[in-house]
């Protein structure tokens, strides 16, 4: 085997094992002071080489590359600090996932408007920390999120496959009767999502749990999983969430009422997990 030595001033990385088909400049997130676009302008010059050969900015690592870069722009690789805390309540934590439960109006991560959300201040504790699925922004409830690539990649295949149990808990307006298997196609329209004979399949299954006043408090377990398809459907029955004013709420409520409640799933070591979100009034903490 040929030792690779770096040139002066470069600093050369080997990618581990539970890395492997992660994009470079998230792998790198770990090593690296610098922005993404910083990354994908090294390497467009050739700075940025793996395994001594130019790469496109797209690259996925593989196991045992030796990623070589300028060493000014490298630290040691982060590691979680527990003097660090990502404000948020652990529901159930493993060496390679973690859930929290979520607040209502906290995106899960930054974008306009929003500098930090959920995951950028998870990665305050552990830096590789991706999202293993994502919630609405006014959702609050049990959110999974992967400590490392290889656990990400089973929990994001899982979740595609349809082997993760997802329950939610809504008070949605009028009186819900019983229980209800809802299958109505969603499309995406510009603005919003919408119950359309040509969208992608979509299967909700609705159970009525008590009376709110003139309100139901009703739990919806996703067989699929489209975009806000609990809200579209719970409003194409005639009973929109209280609160949801995209989908029809008449209501004056501050909030949607929308939980994320039970989520059961596998980890990629056989491990099976059970976690039960409680509604909690949080402080609003949107940044």
């Amino acid at each position: 085997m040929t030792t690779r030595i770096p040139l002066p001033g470069y600093t050369a990385i080997t990618v581990p094992e539970d890395h492997d088909g992660r994009r470079m400049h998230k792998f790198l997130a770990s090593y690296t002071t610098c922005p993404a676009t910083m990354l994908f302008k090294l390497a467009r010059k050739g700075a940025l080489r793996v395994n001594q050969k130019r790469i496109k900015q797209d690259y996925r690592v593989r196991a045992g590359d030796v990623i070589t870069l300028p060493g000014e722009f490298c630290q040691e690789a982060k590691r979680a600090s527990k003097s660090k805390s990502h404000e948020f309540e652990v529901l159930w934590e493993g060496p390679t996932a973690l859930v929290v439960n979520k607040p209502a109006g906290v995106p899960v991560h930054a974008g306009t408007g929003t500098r930090r959300g959920v995951i950028e201040r998870i990665r305050d504790v552990y830096p590789d920390a991706e999202l293993a699925h994502r919630i609405d922004k006014e959702t609050s409830g049990a959110l999974l999120i992967a400590l490392n690539h290889a656990e990400l990649r089973h929990l994001q295949r899982a979740f595609r496959e349809q082997n993760v149990i997802r329950i939610y808990r809504a008070v949605v307006e009028g009186r819900w009767a019983g229980t209800r298997d809802v299958k109505a196609p969603i499309a995406r329209t510009p603005k919003t999502m919408v119950v359309r004979a040509d969208g992608d399949d979509a299967h909700t299954r609705f159970r009525r749990v008590e009376n709110r006043g003139p309100n139901t408090l009703v739990e919806a377990e996703l067989i699929t999983g489209r975009r806000h398809q609990i809200r579209v459907h719970a409003s194409h029955e005639g009973h929109p969430i209280v609160g949801d004013r995209a989908y029809g709420s008449r209501t004056g409520a501050q909030r949607m009422f929308l939980h994320a409640y039970q989520l059961e799933f596998t980890l990629r070591n056989g491990e099976h997990v059970a976690v039960t979100a409680p509604v909690r009034e949080h402080k609003d903490r949107r940044s």
